[in-house]
């Protein structure tokens, strides 16, 4: 199982996983963790969030990748490292995906119940389309 990362849509396919990986590594000793990362969201520093996703556009460029084209709607299609000039793709670089999570962490604010702005100083910003991507990145 080369790599570094594995992401596990679903806590139910934890033991499926873990079962491969005692069956593909019999024999030898195995160490996994199980951590909950409940609190991320609020508590996060921007800074670890920062450092993850620049970490991950460099490991994704030492693979020859530029960006990734993003499919703009429908729920069938993925995301691919190709630039997709036809249909309905947008083409994102690095620089860009950077430069809109910097705005995402530093923007987030909210209004309160009485009317008054407050800014989320700490954390994953809460409710931004780009909030979950971030967590898995940052866990990861």
């Amino acid at each position: 199982m080369p790599g570094e990362h594995f992401i596990i849509p679903s806590t139910r396919d934890v033991p499926g996983f873990l079962q491969e990986v005692m069956h593909d590594f019999a024999g030898q000793e195995i160490e996994s963790k199980v951590l909950d990362i409940e609190g991320c969201y609020p508590n996060m520093p921007k800074e670890a969030i920062r450092f993850a996703m620049r970490a991950i556009v460099e490991e994704a460029k030492g693979q020859g990748h530029a960006g990734v084209s993003v499919p703009t709607r429908g729920k069938t299609r993925k995301c691919t490292w190709k630039e997709v000039k036809d249909g309905p793709y947008k083409w994102l670089d690095f620089k860009t995906m950077l430069t809109v999570l910097d705005f995402s962490l530093d923007q987030a604010i909210f209004r309160r119940k009485d009317g008054r702005l407050i800014r989320q100083a700490l954390g994953i910003p809460m409710g931004d389309a780009l909030s979950p991507a971030m967590t898995i990145g940052t866990c990861a």
